[in-house]
């Protein structure tokens, strides 16, 4: 048996040898692979793709590469786009009944590594086949210890000569230059480093970044609430004693878990005046089944934190000034 396996593997070889190519760029016959294209002059030749994106193909002996990885799409119309995409989603995905038999299949199995822990012989193996992968940190990375040479610097600073844009800053409005080759950018470096506080008035700073951020993330809801007549009509006889309206300056309450921005709030005696409109705040369901938080709910909430809170109903506004000597606390 196994002189009869010598034989035959001696006359595939003898097959492979005798076995000839024809290139199909010079039409010229070579003897070799019959699975080759191009012959080793053809292959050194340069070829670009074919996309007009400039860029240099890196030739195969055994495949006719005509366009970079992913510049193929490039050429197709939108229609055949989604033809292709669609094709795919058919191929890659389940459906819904495979996916049922997958299910019915897998039901009260489980995964044969689940409890299982490690072997030091095997973590002994991993650890040393990750020995040195620290990534680019300290002595891993290849430019630790080195300089670049003046050939190296003037070659970067014209490569990035020319990806040079320029825009115009929105806060010095000044024409500045940038280098990146994303999203242009809005805000130089002289205005970054500039300190600038939340617009919401919770008295924080806002994070630097290259757009033009104005609030912290999550504080621009402030701006998004509507003060009604009946609570501005509170402004005259609530200012002067020491209540600030959030039109004015708002004032962000948060346990961690919800967050709550009073109509009108006094810093110094801790009390909080809260207008409560007939018709938004009626008893009525909400998205999700949930309901307006009754008046009680939302004093119980700001006592937790540490406030006296007064919920003043929309028909209930005069009778509410009436009374405002008794609740003038620290006069």
């Amino acid at each position: 048996m196994h002189q009869l396996r010598l034989v035959v593997s001696s006359i595939l070889v003898a097959m492979n040898m005798k076995s000839s190519y024809t290139c199909i760029n010079c039409k010229i016959t070579f003897e070799g692979g019959k699975t080759r294209l191009f012959c080793t002059t053809c292959i050194s030749i340069k070829q670009y793709c074919q996309c007009n994106c400039g860029e240099e193909i890196t030739r195969s002996p055994f495949h006719n590469t005509k366009y970079k990885m992913g510049h193929n799409t490039r050429m197709l119309s939108s229609e055949e786009q989604r033809r292709r995409n669609s094709k795919r989603e058919n191929i890659y995905y389940h459906t819904s009944e495979s996916k049922a038999k997958i299910s019915a299949k897998l039901k009260g199995k489980t995964s044969p590594r689940k409890g299982a822990k490690l072997s030091e012989e095997t973590k002994e193996k991993l650890r040393q086949a990750n020995l040195g992968k620290v990534g680019m940190v300290g002595s891993s990375n290849p430019m630790y210890g080195k300089k670049h040479s003046e050939a190296a610097k003037r070659k970067m600073k014209e490569t990035n000569a020319s990806k040079a844009r320029e825009f115009t800053c929105i806060r010095c409005n000044e024409i500045k230059t940038c280098f990146n080759t994303g999203i242009l950018r809005q805000i130089c470096n002289e205005c970054l480093n500039q300190k600038n506080l939340c617009k919401c008035g919770c008295g924080s700073y806002v994070i630097a970044s290259y757009n033009n951020s104005q609030m912290i993330s999550g504080h621009n809801i402030v701006h998004m609430q509507q003060h009604s007549k009946g609570e501005r009509s509170l402004k005259p006889y609530l200012e002067p004693l020491g209540y600030i309206h959030s039109e004015d300056k708002n004032l962000r309450i948060s346990n961690g878990y919800k967050t709550r921005y009073p109509d009108y709030y006094n810093p110094k005696t801790k009390q909080i005046v809260e207008y409560f409109g007939t018709y938004w705040h009626r008893d009525r369901e909400l998205p999700k089944n949930k309901k307006h938080k009754t008046p009680q709910e939302v004093i119980d909430w700001y006592f937790k934190q540490g406030w006296d809170c007064i919920v003043v109903w929309e028909d209930e506004v005069q009778q509410f000034i009436d009374s405002l000597t008794p609740i003038k606390v620290g006069d």
